[in-house]
């Protein structure tokens, strides 16, 4: 079985993006850096 460990997303618009999953997950991204957005899951 395969074990995912990241996934990558792309947008013309990542703020957009990011805020439409952060209500998803109702989690707020660990990280913003130069607009991009990541969470980190263990």
């Amino acid at each position: 079985m395969s074990d995912l460990r990241s996934i990558l997303v792309f947008s013309e618009d990542p703020k957009r993006l990011g805020d439409f999953y952060g209500k998803v997950f109702r989690k707020d991204p660990d990280w913003v850096m130069e607009g991009y957005y990541g969470t980190v899951s263990y």
